[in-house]
């Protein structure tokens, strides 16, 4: 999972992209770390899904405009569209199944 270096790469992302997954978090998110780990896993299964790591200390603006204010937070966008959102407490499996789901449909 690439951190987000720019505002710009995550809406060119967002634009450009068929599939993308984005994990808003901090620091001293342990939560966070975890999820992180467990995505870099998925991933390496799912090619065709592009991805960012948005820590929230340097992106809260992006966080505040994207309605985003606790951590961990996934977002998954499917052509461009958001299709699934979860924040604070979740299910990963729960999230990742839904997310495979939109993987098969197109």
């Amino acid at each position: 999972m690439k951190i987000l270096e720019s505002i710009e790469a995550y809406k060119k992302a967002r634009a450009q992209s068929r599939f993308l997954l984005v994990q808003f978090g901090t620091d001293a998110c342990a939560p966070c770390h975890a999820i992180q780990h467990r995505l870099d896993a998925w991933f390496k299964e799912k090619p065709a899904v592009q991805s960012f790591y948005i820590p929230l200390e340097q992106f809260s603006a992006l966080a505040a405009e994207e309605g985003i204010f606790s951590a961990p937070t996934l977002l998954f966008f499917t052509e461009g569209k958001l299709t699934l959102w979860e924040s604070g407490y979740f299910s990963l499996n729960e999230f990742l199944e839904k997310a495979e789901r939109y993987l098969q449909m197109f």
